[in-house]
């Protein structure tokens, strides 16, 4: 608001110095007798007379002084804005079951390819996480556990990477994505042995994106 009206008052300044030439005269006949106010505004005494040639068609005397248009005043107004650093990051199945499981001769692993599918935008350089909190634990008996160590995570065909409990693993990371989204694609995979007592198990894997700020 300060400064729209510091423009304005410019403008009107500009208006009223601008538009006339006008010369300082003693004593002409049809002159302008300036107010005090406004005479002390132009930096002038309110004993001479102001004459506008322009209108008369006078020639201003040698001794007159001549106010002339010393062209529009200007001033400049700085736009700035701030782009923060912004990121997206969707889970399009926030559900998967590895179904029902068992061992075999030898430890048995149940795979679930792209068992999380995430997209993801980003305005900076940013690095993809996951983490596993707790054990798997088993819905009828709190007590039974299959250590998080025998549930494991790949991207893109790689190898796998067993979860260790409260730690971040990096899954992906990338430079700033443009309007097109990213798709991270996880595999998971879970081993059964025979010291795992039957239950129906869940756990909950944190996926969170880090973004750089530049």
């Amino acid at each position: 608001m300060k400064r729209w009206r510091a423009t304005l008052l410019l403008v009107l300044a500009g208006f009223i110095l601008g538009r006339w030439s006008l010369v300082l005269a003693d004593g002409i006949e049809g002159g302008i007798r300036l107010s005090t106010g406004m005479a002390q505004a132009l930096g002038l005494s309110s004993g001479p007379v102001l004459h506008a040639a322009a209108a008369t068609g006078g020639v201003p005397r040698s001794d007159s002084v001549a106010l002339r248009d010393a062209g529009s005043p200007d001033t400049k107004l700085s736009v700035q804005a701030v782009n923060e650093a912004a990121a997206e990051l969707y889970l399009t199945n926030p559900f998967v079951s590895f179904g029902r499981v068992q061992p075999g001769d030898n430890d048995n692993y149940r795979e679930l390819p792209r068992a999380s599918q995430l997209v993801l935008r980003s305005n900076t350089p940013w690095k993809l996480y996951a983490r596993v909190d707790d054990d798997l634990v088993a819905a009828e008996d709190l007590t039974r556990v299959i250590p998080v160590g025998q549930l494991e995570f790949r991207v893109a065909d790689g190898k796998y990477v067993p979860f260790a409990k409260g730690k971040r693993f990096l899954v992906a990371s990338g430079g700033p994505t443009g309007r097109a989204p990213v798709s991270v694609d996880v595999d998971l995979r879970l081993r059964i042995t025979w010291e795992d007592p039957p239950g129906s198990y869940q756990v909950r894997i944190t996926y969170e994106l880090e973004t750089e700020d530049r």
